[in-house]
């Protein structure tokens, strides 16, 4: 995370700033972490089917998830908790190690509209079923720590949530800010940025086999036996990090072909990158390239 200063006297005040946005990141984190069983989250999947009272975090994310399930025809969906779980995903990925997956799994369809599991009414929420919202609530927290930024008078500044990043203005080089895309070696690809929100979902690291059958954590919640592997990443472009953050995967979900389609039909910034190395940039992005 970067601040621009103008003058020495601000750089006190940036360096507070910071601090506030990395309480802000601790934070949300213990209310969405779902490997926390003391989030917020993790208690309200102990209770189900039944309303319950939640934080105006909680009921904010919910929503947008609720709407982002209908807009990208269910590709988007926070219940695939059980379907990770039961291929071995029940831990912060680093901690699972070579021998901690599962041996076999079966994978059931999610049939069940969204809207019958997931319900916010009068400051309230319902789980029919156990949700994971990290699926959105890293952009969503990129978001929220570039609105605290601005609401502070900053103008110039990078935030990079763990490859989800935001940029704002320009960098100390009074430049547009560049960022070189995810396998591709420094220079060779980059793209630059004075206003946007930028996130990437890939499997380049979170796979892993059971039973000899290549697996990874992005699960198609309508064909969730069906592991794609024609690409390699998807980079999306928006003027959010949350917006950015759920076409990447919904792209990446879609499958090379269709998302190709989809991103020239609806104007989507993206960058598609199969496993042979081949890249396909959408000509919105290009407009962005250095």
């Amino acid at each position: 995370m970067r601040i621009v200063v103008g003058v020495d006297v601000d750089v006190e005040k940036a360096e507070d700033d910071l601090k506030k946005c990395q309480a802000l990141y601790g934070k949300y984190d213990k209310i969405f972490s779902r490997f926390d069983v003391g989030s917020e989250l993790s208690g309200l999947n102990l209770r189900l089917k039944v309303f319950q009272n939640a934080s105006n975090d909680i009921l904010e994310v919910a929503e947008k998830c609720l709407w982002y399930n209908k807009n990208t025809k269910g590709l988007f969906d926070p219940r695939i908790i059980d379907l990770l779980e039961l291929l071995g995903y029940d831990k912060d990925f680093p901690m699972i190690g070579k021998d901690g997956f599962k041996k076999g799994y079966f994978l059931e369809n999610i049939d069940i509209e969204l809207q019958q599991d997931l319900k916010v009414e009068n400051g309230k929420i319902f789980f029919a079923r156990r949700m994971d919202f990290s699926g959105i609530v890293k952009g969503w927290v990129t978001d929220k720590i570039a609105k605290f930024l601005l609401s502070r008078g900053w103008k110039n500044f990078l935030i990079d949530s763990g490859g989800d990043m935001y940029f704002s203005g320009i960098d100390r080089n009074l430049q547009k800010w560049t960022v070189d895309v995810e396998g591709f070696s420094s220079g060779r690809l980059a793209f630059a940025f004075s206003k946007a929100g930028i996130a990437t979902s890939g499997i380049g690291k979170r796979k892993w086999e059971i039973g000899g059958k290549r697996v990874h954590h992005l699960i198609n919640p309508k064909r969730p036996d069906k592991f794609s592997f024609d690409l390699r990443s998807v980079t999306v472009v928006a003027d959010s990090v949350e917006e950015a953050d759920v076409w990447a995967k919904t792209l990446f979900l879609m499958g090379k072909e269709r998302a190709i389609a989809y991103s020239k039909g609806n104007n989507i910034k993206s960058l598609l990158l199969d496993y042979k190395g081949n890249v396909w940039i959408s000509s919105e992005l290009l407009d962005c390239r250095v």
